[in-house]
């Protein structure tokens, strides 16, 4: 009851701040966000409306729209709102990657995979859609194919320091890692700790390696890299506490594992 009063409450609020200003673009967010959490869909999609009327350029809109449109079960609507997205421009690759990451979690991937493919027409030369198509393979299980265009993206640029390439070996070395080729895959995560000493997703694949030898050691120091990065990934101090149990380190993995429950 007191949830429903204050939300009552604040409905009330934006109401009265929205009749003095109609156009003014965070209330009507704020509204429409209040409204969908309710499951208020027509009364969300009717604000938004007004926001991608006040900001037609900005397509970030139209896609919060169309998660809108899918959650109330309306995939036609998802579907127009989206391609009226891609006509504000079709060679924005964000916008192009936005839309296809929505109908990845959609599980579309059909629509997904083929607006990449369009997109790698209009810019063969793009770092982005390679990797996020090797993002398609790899939720579909097809490995062979995700090497393939990330060794084709390696290509594209000699600088072992440039961030795209850092980011295109980190992708090639966790498909390697799945596919069994871990003396590749190493190889691969110690070129990007080469020319990146703080990549967190290098450190994690690499204290990985080291924990499948049994280098409890090596383990730790990687894996302490990433708990102090990221201190709320639950699944960095897993591994610090497992590498302190390889090396016998009891009550170190003990004292890991309670302040990650605290965390």
């Amino acid at each position: 009851a007191r949830l429903k009063k204050d939300m009552d409450k604040m409905r009330s609020w934006l109401d009265q701040g929205l009749e003095k200003n109609p156009d003014h673009l965070e209330l009507l967010l704020t509204q429409a966000q209040i409204e969908a959490n309710s499951k208020n869909y027509s009364a969300a999609a009717k604000n938004l409306n007004k926001v991608i009327d006040l900001k037609p350029d900005e397509p970030k809109h139209r896609i919060n729209l169309a998660k809108l449109y899918m959650a109330a079960g309306k995939k036609d609507d998802a579907q127009k709102v989206l391609e009226s997205a891609m006509a504000v421009d079709e060679k924005d690759e964000k916008l192009r990657i936005g839309v296809a990451a929505f109908w990845l979690v959609a599980k579309d991937l059909e629509k997904a995979e083929e607006l990449i493919r369009e997109g790698l027409v209009i810019s063969p030369d793009s770092f982005d859609y390679r990797l996020f198509q090797a993002e398609i393979y790899l939720k579909t299980r097809r490995l062979n194919d995700a090497e393939m265009i990330l060794r084709q993206a390696l290509e594209l640029n000699p600088d072992p320091a440039n961030p795209d390439i850092i980011k295109t070996r980190m992708g090639l070395a966790k498909v390697l890692a799945l596919k069994g080729k871990l003396e590749e895959s190493e190889q691969l995560v110690d070129q990007v700790l080469e020319n990146d000493p703080k990549n967190v997703d290098a450190h994690t694949l690499k204290g990985r390696f080291f924990l499948n030898r049994k280098d409890g050691i090596n383990a730790v120091a990687a894996f302490r890299v990433v708990a102090e990065d990221r201190p709320g990934n639950v699944e960095g101090h897993l591994n610090l506490a497992r590498a302190h149990a390889v090396n016998k380190e009891y009550e170190l993995a003990l004292d890991v594992l309670e302040k990650a429950y605290e965390k």
